[in-house]
């Protein structure tokens, strides 16, 4: 029942970006119930995607006030959301119509999955390069404001 569930908030999800418009909110049987449940319909929609890399999003306590969570969450990014330098971004159907600088870890060895969270000395010994980067952020609900 939940699988079904997950599933069916996915494909709302990708059906809403598939066709370039925005939903409201998933109908409140849909809503996942925590966190965990949001996680996977994120890894629902994004495993049609070539996976590149993850960000971080609501890392402020300011962040996190704006979004009304307590907590940062991560993200999937499809190498179709990378654009290098010399490529112009397309903002029309832009929601937020906003950029952000971003720093940009360039991992040079995997962190694998484990129970017990990785020391911040254990993470940067994976650090390749560090770039810096720009965000265009954008959202698939309406109106965005919470």
């Amino acid at each position: 029942m939940v699988k079904d569930k997950l599933h069916k908030a996915a494909e709302l999800l990708i059906d809403a970006q598939n066709r370039g418009d925005r939903i409201s909110l998933l109908p409140s049987s849909l809503r996942p119930v925590d966190l965990i449940e949001g996680y996977r319909i994120q890894d629902i929609v994004t495993a049609r995607n070539d996976i590149v890399g993850w960000k971080i999003a609501a890392n402020s306590k300011a962040g996190q006030n704006h979004i009304g969570i307590n907590h940062p969450i991560a993200g999937q990014l499809s190498g179709s959301c990378i654009l290098h330098s010399g490529d112009t971004a397309v903002m029309a159907g832009n929601l937020m119509q906003a950029a952000e600088a971003e720093f940009v870890f360039e991992f040079s060895s995997d962190l694998p999955a484990r129970k017990t969270p990785y020391e911040v000395d254990e993470v940067m010994s994976c650090v390749g390069h560090l770039r810096i980067g720009i965000e265009l952020p954008d959202s698939r609900y309406h109106p965005l404001a919470r």
